[in-house]
């Protein structure tokens, strides 16, 4: 009986251009084409949460982040935590360290870890004590 019950996980890197050129080049309104014929099911089992590098001096700021989160749900992949942006004219680590801790963290917790860890767990982050995960199977 583990502690944290996870099937697969996949992590993505998505590469956009300094300029923000890449962005615009794969800009398609932020979703997939109408037009295009989608199995609905295919990505059924997935679960993933989106955190985006951009500018926002950039035009198209984020839109590639945007992109992902939004093919990825429109796919049938389930969205376990809500779209994070980080601003590069800003914050950009504050940005991510913000959405990891307040929304990444909590949605991981309460989707994966069973029974009363998860209390553990929320009590340990809250005390800032260093938390030892258990081996991965």
């Amino acid at each position: 009986p583990g502690l944290i019950s996870v099937d697969s996980c996949v992590r993505m890197g998505v590469e956009v251009e300094e300029d923000g050129e890449e962005e615009k080049k794969n800009d398609s309104g932020s979703s997939l084409s109408n037009d295009m014929v989608l199995d609905r099911s295919f990505l059924r089992d997935l679960d993933f949460a989106v955190f985006g590098l951009g500018n926002k001096q950039y035009e198209h700021y984020n839109n590639m982040s945007r992109f992902m989160d939004a093919s990825l749900a429109k796919c049938g992949a389930s969205r376990i935590a809500p779209l994070g942006l980080g601003d590069d004219d800003d914050d950009l680590e504050g940005d991510f360290e913000n959405w990891k801790d307040n929304v990444l963290w909590p949605a991981l917790t309460e989707k994966f870890v069973k029974g009363g860890a998860a209390d553990a767990l929320a009590a340990a982050r809250k005390d800032n004590d260093v938390l030892e995960l258990p081996e991965c199977p």
